[in-house]
């Protein structure tokens, strides 16, 4: 394996509920996070965190990136004819804002995998009530993840601090993500 390559196939199966999404498509969606993530790595030539999703977000052709108030909503992608633009809730916290860019960058995961593009078709991600919806939301959360904590590194770094309380405060700084992220 090349020193900046992260392996695409896990040893370890995503922790997710079975009965919500199958594994073929978990297995899929941090594969393609994988494989941005190595790209990452390859331009930037090392692979120590951060991985900030505003930066995974420019390799994956995200055309812009809009931080204004959203009310309650944490983020939201429109795709239009010449690519993606996500839209940030400036209020929310840093580390919020890092996992809600990356969730978005998921869906985009989605989008290639299920249906062609459509022209100036608006994404909004919210609280979806049906069982699909909440599914492609979990498979947007794996994906988050996978972006922002890729497993090979959180795992050593994981290793190097030891498992105890101030290790997930540590993680959590180390990758720019919430507390509650880095415990997951």
């Amino acid at each position: 394996m090349d020193m900046y390559q992260l392996s695409i196939a896990s040893q370890t199966k995503p922790v997710l509920p079975s009965h919500s999404i199958s594994q073929d498509a978990t297995c899929a969606m941090i594969e393609r996070a994988r494989m941005l993530v190595n790209q990452f790595i390859r331009e930037r030539g090392h692979a120590e965190p951060p991985f900030l999703a505003e930066e995974l977000a420019k390799l994956r052709g995200i055309k812009e990136i809009i931080k204004t108030d959203l009310g309650e909503i944490d983020a939201l992608l429109l795709r239009r004819a010449d690519g993606y633009v996500i839209k940030l809730n400036a209020n929310r916290p840093a580390t919020r804002q890092n996992f809600s860019c990356a969730h978005e960058i998921g869906h985009t995961f989605l989008h290639e995998l299920n249906r062609p593009l459509s022209l100036d078709d608006d994404e909004f991600r919210g609280a979806n009530s049906n069982t699909v919806g909440r599914a492609k939301e979990r498979l947007c959360q794996a994906a988050a993840a996978e972006l922002l904590m890729p497993e090979p590194v959180f795992k050593r770094y994981l290793a190097g601090f030891g498992v105890c309380a101030n290790s997930v405060e540590r993680l959590a700084y180390t990758f720019r993500v919430s507390i509650p992220a880095a415990a997951i």
